[in-house]
């Protein structure tokens, strides 16, 4: 999706694809190694604001230098009344937090077996 939003929408040639990963660990480690080919050791990391924190200690432990940019960012407003009234917007976004949650424990997890 990223590569088709660059070239298409933005007419921007793409140079770095990572085509092979299956989670943000594997996708730090192809992309460093592709970037590392080409001597880039600092990338703008760009991702969901809930996924940034673990995405930068991925992309990091891969030994890139990261600059966080996150994006979906929540800004709030509306009414006081509407935190407290269920909506599938909040349901949406537990589902987010709590994906990011276990996604940490699991990180924790990996690196106590190390």
């Amino acid at each position: 999706v990223m590569r088709r939003v660059l070239e298409r929408d933005l007419g921007t040639a793409v140079r770095w694809v990572d085509d092979r990963s299956l989670d943000t660990g594997e996708n730090a480690r192809l992309s460093a190694s592709l970037l590392n080919a080409d001597g880039v050791r600092h990338i703008v990391l760009v991702t969901s604001a809930s996924h940034l924190h673990r995405a930068t200690i991925a992309f990091s432990e891969a030994g890139l230098i990261v600059t966080p940019a996150p994006t979906a960012l929540n800004p709030g407003g509306g009414a006081f009344w509407e935190l407290w009234v269920p909506s599938a917007v909040a349901l949406r976004q537990s589902t987010g937090a709590s994906h990011e949650l276990l996604g940490r424990t699991f990180l924790w997890l990996k690196r106590l077996r190390e």
